[in-house]
């Protein structure tokens, strides 16, 4: 029978089988932005174990509006998908969860599943990120490296992911005694252009920090956009790359075995930082070849 469909290029009809069995082969993943190198990784690891599982990804991003989350939901569960897998990091807005679990409820009451990455709070089996306690390892080991100065780019208040970072990273360096001044703590969007404006307005106080925090990478790379200051351009940066590792020194997968010291630079003095990997962990920097530069670090 099989040779015979393919001889008369016969072809199961999708829409019969959904009736059929009430489900398609399909799985639906909602994330907040395509662009952002975590949530690509992450759809990258969906799309491989989907097609070990003979299924087929349905891509949806948010662009970083929570509203749009339930209406994904609805769709998804018009078309029958198998299940759902969210990524991102909720934001403190009750009534928008509230929406989100009941949207969730009718997919889940046909007995699909549903899988969260981020903070366990739409009532369904959640895969939590330690994003507190690897931004608090990524700054002890900027300051084993000898950094002592801090700004962060904290991300809007109400995004429990940024919330998270940002708390680790400054309650680790104020034990250590290296507490970021207030002014040096600018709030923005979680984008690329948050991370942009930021660094703006770091640059426009004249900041003196050595390391600026990003609390994700598309704001790292918005903030090496931000155009540089008068006395930036008359004393140009070099950009070089090397490791940055510190005992679980990973704000994305924090636990790392693999996060031990790195090896000093040639030369000695300070560390010159670009592009830190420890483990999945992308660690963004501007750095330059005298000691007392800003760099950034997400």
């Amino acid at each position: 029978m099989p040779d015979r469909m393919l001889t008369l290029n016969n072809v199961p009809d999708a829409n019969a089988q959904a009736m059929a069995r009430g489900r398609t082969t399909s799985l639906g993943l909602i994330v907040h932005d395509t662009a952002d190198p975590y949530f690509s990784s992450i759809a990258a690891g969906v799309m491989i174990a989907a097609e070990h599982a003979g299924l087929a990804v349905t891509l949806a991003s948010t662009q970083h509006d929570p509203s749009r989350e339930p209406r994904f939901v609805e769709v998804l569960t018009r078309q029958r998908a198998l299940a759902i897998v969210i990524a991102g990091g909720r934001r403190d807005d009750s009534e928008a969860d509230a929406l989100m679990t009941r949207a969730l409820e009718g997919f889940r009451r046909a007995g699909r599943s549903v899988a969260l990455i981020g903070q366990p709070l739409l009532g369904v089996d959640t895969v939590v990120i330690e994003n507190r306690t690897g931004a608090a390892a990524l700054a002890r080991a900027l300051v084993d490296l000898g950094y002592r100065s801090f700004a962060v780019l904290s991300g809007p208040t109400n995004h429990l992911t940024a919330r998270d970072r940002c708390a680790g990273f400054c309650e680790a360096l104020t034990g250590l005694g290296c507490a970021v001044h207030p002014n040096a703590m600018i709030t923005s969007d979680f984008t690329r252009d948050g991370g942009y404006d930021g660094m703006q307005s770091l640059l426009r106080q004249g900041t003196t920090a050595q390391i600026v925090f990003a609390v994700n990478d598309v704001m790292a790379v918005g903030a090496i956009a931000a155009p540089p200051t008068p006395a930036e351009r008359a004393h140009p940066v070099r950009v070089r790359t090397s490791d940055v590792r510190g005992p679980q020194a990973c704000a994305r997968s924090a636990g790392c075995a693999r996060c031990a010291p790195g090896p000093a630079l040639p030369g000695g003095g300070e560390p010159s930082v670009t592009n830190a990997r420890t483990s999945r962990f992308f660690c963004s920097a501007r750095a330059g070849q005298a000691p007392g530069r800003t760099r950034l670090v997400s």
